[in-house]
């Protein structure tokens, strides 16, 4: 048996630059810290801002230089400036009902990224994007066949998304709102695929901030709720055999590099 860590230093809803102040004050405490990963959950920027994402990542990659970030859009990413925030910020590897296969301490790790499903479109959503219920109800589908992938080709998943994947790291917020925060139809995916992590935003006003669903730990980490940066510890067990194929893989690497 073998226990690998990893760190991932993890938020959202910024709000560029309604929260910046608190970003920056939040980012410069950070002291005697090493993120394997950096994951921004959505709403980085507020109200289709492309501009202003820079605020956030300049001084994100200048403390944390050559750290993988990874990102999904959020509400306030609008759906006609994701190809700006692509090509204007290549530091960044966006995923949209994607998956990346990232490897990071000899761990194969998949990450699985999207806005994430609303169980009940906001009536903005209903007025202006066509077939929002549709495109809700396939994206679940989607999800839960990249999750599906990601557990047959990795050690590590991990699902990222804007929109809260279950109502219990939403309490606090008011009841009635519930519905207009996350879905608990990927509740039901992530008891079913039982994935490692979970890491979702929007949620400002949580109390619960964190929960187990199964083998699933859920993490919301929107910045207005925890005030703060989210600094996740995750520890995985391998056991012998998954040692072996990992060292397998890295002699394989080492004898490719040749």
């Amino acid at each position: 048996m073998l226990i690998k860590k990893l760190n991932i230093l993890a938020f959202s809803d910024v709000h560029a630059p309604r929260y910046l102040p608190l970003f920056i004050a939040s980012l410069n405490s950070i002291l005697n810290y090493a993120p394997d990963i950096i994951i921004m959950a959505g709403d980085i920027i507020d109200h289709g801002r492309a501009n202003t994402l820079s605020n956030v990542i300049n001084p994100l990659t200048k403390k944390f230089l050559d750290i993988p970030i990874i990102a999904v859009f959020g509400n306030e990413e609008y759906f006609d400036i994701e190809e700006k925030l692509i090509n204007d910020y290549t530091q960044v590897t966006w995923l949209n009902d994607s998956l990346l296969t990232l490897t990071i301490k000899d761990l194969k790790i998949c990450i699985v990224g999207s806005r994430g499903v609303l169980e009940k479109p906001t009536p903005w959503q209903r007025k202006n994007i066509e077939g929002i219920e549709y495109i809700y109800k396939r994206r679940i589908e989607t999800l839960k066949n990249l999750l599906i992938k990601a557990k047959q080709k990795c050690e590590v998943v991990i699902l990222v998304t804007h929109y809260a994947p279950t109502f219990i790291t939403v309490r606090g917020e008011p009841f009635p709102a519930y519905p207009y925060l996350g879905s608990r139809s990927l509740e039901k995916v992530m008891r079913e695929t039982q994935i490692d992590l979970a890491i979702h935003g929007h949620a400002h006003n949580s109390h619960v901030l964190e929960a187990s669903l199964g083998a699933t730990k859920v993490y919301n980490v929107a910045l207005p709720a925890r005030k703060d940066l989210t600094k996740i510890e995750f520890h995985k067990i391998l056991s012998k055999k998954e040692s072996q194929q990992g060292l397998l893989r890295f002699l394989k690497v080492r004898g490719d590099d040749k």
